[in-house]
């Protein structure tokens, strides 16, 4: 087994197709096939505290607790865990926001092939 299907995922987004759809990109695309996928943000604490995750990509846009609410609550617990946010929009001041919470990296969700690039970067490093 490579590091790439060792690597553990968790990805955080409200939209269920979303989440389908970039499990799927991961696998076929990089070949990870330890994938948690969480709809609610509001379960996201108590998830990474019973399971070990390597990497997590937090959506910013969700209802309850959103990314940029979540994420430091996340390092605070988890700091050397990698974060890596997800947005459908380009903001420049929400990236460095987030950037300076502690983020690992930003992406916008159009871009999803750069992110997987990021994530095989990330399985690397780790």
């Amino acid at each position: 087994m490579n590091n790439m299907q060792q690597l553990s995922v968790l990805l955080v987004d409200d939209e269920p197709a979303w989440l389908h759809g970039l499990a799927v990109a991961l696998e076929r695309s990089a070949g990870i096939t330890n994938i948690q996928s969480c709809h609610d943000s509001r379960n996201v604490l108590e998830l990474l505290r019973k399971k070990t995750v390597d990497l997590v990509l937090l959506d910013i846009t969700m209802p309850h607790l959103t990314g940029d609410e979540l994420l430091p609550l996340i390092l605070a617990e988890h700091p050397e865990l990698p974060v890596i946010i997800l947005t459908g929009i380009n903001q420049i001041e929400l990236s460095v926001r987030c950037m300076k919470l502690g983020a690992f990296d930003f992406f916008v969700k159009s871009t999803i092939f750069l992110l997987l690039k990021e994530v095989m970067y990330v399985s690397k490093d780790g």
